[in-house]
Parts: C-alpha cells; structure tokens; sequence
C-alpha cells in the first residue's frame, strides 16, 4: 500500500481512475471500438488508466511514461501475455525521455 498525505490522491484507491467517469466511459467506448495496437500513457500517476488499457484489450505494446512510477509493481499483473510493456522513468518534456518514447515504437 502506498502511503501519501496527498489530498487527490487519497481521494482515490490505489490504481483507481482520477478521470471523470462519464468522460473515461467515453474513452472506453472509443478504445473498445478502435482496438488499438500501441499504446502511449504519459502520466502514469498510480496506473488507474494504465490497467484500463491494459485490460479493457490486448493491445501489442503499451509505453507507461511517468517521472516517479507510484505503482509500477502493479504493472504485470494487468499485462496480457501477449503485451510487450515498457516502462519509461522521467518527464515527457526531457529530450532523452522523448528519445526512448520514439525508440520504443
């Protein structure tokens, strides 16, 4: 269990959605409809649209980037086995980060 005085995150279980849920049904609805084969989540926070993703399909990769992974522990569990899953540490807006995100297509 992670421990946090965090006001928004206590508000949520670990590995909930922080989304609005009428606004994540739609992304659902979409994703279910699109099926996608990739998937980039930047801004993992503690992976409650992470497992959305991972377990609402099957897509072939999905690219986890977050600067502090709060929950990366989490992350197998949901995978399919037919999922490559990769997992990137640091901030989306650094060059190198951007680098291993094209890297990892």
């Amino acid at each position: 269990m992670i421990e946090t005085t965090d006001p928004v995150a206590l508000a949520y279980p670990v590995c909930g959605v922080g989304q609005i849920p009428a606004e994540l049904e739609q992304v659902r609805a979409i994703y279910r409809k699109k099926k996608p084969k990739a998937v980039l989540e930047i801004g993992v926070w503690y992976g409650g649209t992470l497992r959305e993703w991972m377990t609402l399909g099957k897509p072939k990769k999905v690219v986890a980037v977050d600067p502090a992974h709060a929950n990366p522990s989490q992350y197998e569990s949901w995978r399919s086995p037919s999922t490559e899953l990769v997992i990137i540490s640091g901030r989306s807006q650094d060059e190198h980060i951007r680098q291993q995100i094209e890297a990892s297509r």
